[in-house]
């Protein structure tokens, strides 16, 4: 992908833990995917003449022009941003792309979130419990579709982990990836993401974390259930170094429900937070 663009912010500050801004953003993306269209597994609808076979090498082209607003407002009590151990984090945002604003898209996207620390005891050594709840959707203000780089995947370190970057996108009744008439894989038009942490605080730089992720993305007639839900569980190391000014971070995760065409590693690392 070759991206260009600008983003101008302007944002305040007020009352105690509490901020605003508004974000303008001027991009243009060139986007190129090839894909190789899997063979079909038993019981899969083999799909229309008018659309690539199975085997098939495909490539798609995409040149968009994104021209978007987005107000957010954040609630931020944490007593620190990296290492927190007690505080709450509450975040609103609503992106409008289009309209008078010009650009290829044209859509309304509200996400929300919020994550909580609480302090569980002191000896023989600190822990606390942490819990994060986000969610989003995009909305077409044209009925036009959304643009498949818009759409809304999950994966990774920072959302559920031992699944690869953007590897979790929409399925079909069956568990079989849901493509469109080029043979990308597509994302979802909502989403929702929950982790859940338990901290031992070690000391020095160190600490270990249990933790289990769950979450998954939703297209057009598929609603929300918890059953429907991708979930991981595994353990964490963090090592907050200064000179990186964040903990390094060390993820063994074990895949709760493997399903086809999983991208999945057992073993990460990054740097941040998860949350």
């Amino acid at each position: 992908r070759n991206s260009k663009g600008a983003v101008f912010t302007y944002g305040r500050n007020f009352r105690l833990f509490q901020s605003a801004s508004i974000s303008y953003n001027l991009s243009k993306y060139d986007d190129k995917t090839t894909t190789v269209v899997p063979p079909l597994v038993p019981g899969q609808t083999p799909p229309p003449p008018d659309q690539p076979q199975p085997g098939a090498t495909v490539t798609a082209e995409y040149h968009i022009h994104n021209s978007s607003l987005r107000p957010a407002y954040v609630f931020d009590s944490r007593d620190n941003p990296f290492e927190p151990t007690q505080g709450q984090k509450l975040s609103l945002s609503l992106e409008y792309a289009g309209g008078p604003l010009g650009g290829d898209n044209n859509f309304l996207r509200p996400e929300v979130g919020y994550s909580i620390f609480r302090p569980v005891s002191n000896y023989p050594t600190k822990t606390l419990i942490a819990f994060n709840a986000e969610g989003g959707l995009i909305h077409s203000t044209n009925n036009q579709p959304i643009n498949v780089l818009e759409r809304f995947f999950l994966g990774g370190e920072n959302s559920i982990r031992g699944h690869r970057y953007r590897s979790i996108f929409l399925r079909d009744k069956n568990g079989l990836p849901l493509r469109d008439s080029t043979a990308v894989i597509l994302g979802g038009d909502s989403y929702v993401q929950f982790n859940l942490e338990y901290h031992f605080v070690l000391g020095g730089p160190f600490r270990v974390l249990l933790f289990t992720d769950a979450g998954n993305v939703f297209g057009e007639g598929q609603s929300f259930s918890f059953s429907n839900l991708r979930k991981t569980a595994g353990v964490e190391l963090r090592v907050f170094l200064p000179v990186f000014g964040a903990p390094l971070r060390f993820i063994y995760a074990k895949n709760l429900d493997p399903l086809p065409q999983d991208s999945f590693e057992s073993f990460q690392f990054s740097i941040g937070t998860s949350f």
